[in-house]
């Protein structure tokens, strides 16, 4: 009797997580009025930016969640990684460079 109850309430639990959960997504693709914003802080460390950001974009797209953005926030680059930043926002539309005094101004255009 315990092993039937708890195999029902598994499914129940898992019922539940799932209607929670298409909910979420049918609310995230149709809305307007909840973007969605990927931070990447960019520094002179980061070399391996452009593989970074290529990898954020190929899931971003695959999710199809809309509206989103992807905000690359500059926090000290070299020259070199500030072309690699400019470059990208040029391959991809909802990419932006900024630097950390513009953030706000970016989140809410």
């Amino acid at each position: 009797m315990d092993i039937l109850l708890a195999v029902v309430l598994s499914c129940a639990v898992m019922t539940a997580i799932f209607i929670i959960r298409r909910i979420c997504f049918t609310l995230a693709k149709k809305s307007e009025y909840f973007p969605i914003y990927t931070v990447v802080l960019v520094d002179e460390k980061s070399d391996n930016i452009e593989f970074i950001v290529r990898d954020i974009m190929s899931q971003t797209e695959k999710s199809r969640l809309k509206p989103c953005k992807v905000i690359l926030l500059d926090n000290g680059t070299t020259a070199e990684i500030r072309e690699i930043c400019e470059k990208l926002c040029r391959d991809y539309p909802i990419l932006c460079f900024i630097e950390k005094y513009q953030l706000i101004g970016c989140i809410r255009r």
